[in-house]
């Protein structure tokens, strides 16, 4: 998760801060900073200090889960210098909405012309824009349609969907159990496979996210 991805900047050389919400998903990024010795800044609220203090500003799968996108990423937008960048991910195809969407808290999918046209609300130029996932993504959303659906109707007894949403970053349960059968040769081998269709698919609309990375005029 996000936690790991600031670790990986880090490591690389550079200086990074998280933003969470989630008091869980910020004990886990802590966690990770410990375990590794990472460096990275974690935090609950955004600064003052940070009005145009930022290269670079990061949010995958965020946009969906909060209401007012434009104003979410204005916002994120005052905190870039001039000339800086945003980095993005949301899931694609309006079409695809199920149960996995109200199980993480999503208000919404988009369509390719739905980011384009947000991004250039904000006068943002886009610098590349890919469609990510086809086709393990694909088949993991379809086969955790019925999942989602029993886990949808069971969570809406006992949380709002504000929690589910803090929720959605963090629980990664069944995903443990995949990486499981992931993580033997066969599985890795299946996944290199993957990786390869995926770059071959990603100027395409076969995907089930759209990746994007655009720089302020």
């Amino acid at each position: 998760g996000a936690g790991a991805l600031l670790d990986e900047l880090g490591f690389r050389g550079h200086a990074s801060t998280g933003l969470e919400t989630s008091r869980r998903a910020v004990a886990l990024a802590r966690a990770i900073a410990s375990a590794t010795g990472g460096k990275q800044t974690l935090v609950t609220q955004p600064a003052p200090d940070w009005q145009g203090a930022f290269d670079l500003v990061c949010a995958f799968d965020v946009l969906e889960h909060v209401e007012d996108d434009v104003s979410a990423l204005g916002q994120w937008l005052d905190w870039l210098r001039p000339d800086g960048l945003v980095c993005l991910s949301v899931p694609a195809h309006r079409s695809r909405w199920g149960a996995g969407d109200e199980w993480a808290g999503h208000h919404r999918r988009y369509d390719r012309r739905d980011l384009v046209d947000l991004l250039a609300s904000h006068r943002l130029e886009v610098q590349h824009l890919e469609c990510y996932g086809f086709p393990l993504a694909n088949l993991t959303e379809w086969l955790g349609s019925r999942t989602y659906r029993r886990l949808v109707e069971e969570r809406r007894r006992i949380v709002s969907s504000a929690e589910a949403s803090a929720e959605s970053g963090v629980e990664r349960t069944d995903y443990l159990r995949l990486f499981r059968r992931m993580d033997t040769l066969a599985g890795r081998l299946a996944l290199r496979a993957n990786f390869v269709l995926q770059s071959l698919a990603a100027r395409t609309d076969l995907g089930s996210g759209y990746l994007v990375l655009a720089r302020r005029a």
